[in-house]
């Protein structure tokens, strides 16, 4: 409980957008939370956290983020985003039928229900929402993407990732 309400809140915040910080600034971050855990489970300076974190079934830094990243775009998926979500972000099938015009000639293809990931010149775009969401998206194992009810997401990306 006291991880939760003093240092949780605060790293999950907005985690969708600020997440496009360097890797640098982000590791800074992922220390402090290691640091909290120690503190917490009265551990030494220098404990391995691994353990500690499936002890206390906390997600690692990087983890959590992505479980966020992956959490806001289910609601995409699902079409229970704002409007303003809507279009930004199409799979491969629909981009390609968008692009033949004959859906007759269409040939369907093992990525098709993956999003389509726009070309990026920078490591900067990269990082970005635009790019990142979607391509966290494709990594997710498809039992996961198909799940429609949102506690069971959450829970079996949970037990995805603590895995």
């Amino acid at each position: 409980m006291l991880y939760y309400s003093l240092f949780h809140c605060h790293i999950i915040y907005a985690a969708e957008v600020w997440t496009s910080a360097t890797d640098q600034l982000l590791n800074q971050i992922a220390l402090k939370q290691k640091a909290a855990i120690r503190i917490i489970t009265n551990s030494s300076y220098n404990a391995h956290t691994q353990p500690l974190f499936r002890k206390l079934k906390i997600l690692p830094f990087m983890d959590l983020i992505k479980y966020q990243k992956l959490v806001f775009f289910q609601t995409i998926v699902q079409k229970r985003a704002p409007i303003l979500f809507d279009n930004i972000w199409i799979t491969n099938r629909d981009h390609r039928l968008n692009n033949t015009h004959r859906e007759n000639n269409y040939r369907e293809l093992r990525d098709d229900n993956d999003y389509m990931i726009g070309f990026s010149r920078t490591k900067a775009l990269q990082r970005s929402p635009l790019f990142n969401l979607p391509f966290e998206w494709n990594q997710l194992p498809p039992e996961i993407q198909i799940i429609c009810n949102v506690n069971e997401f959450k829970s079996k990306l949970k037990n995805y990732f603590m895995d």
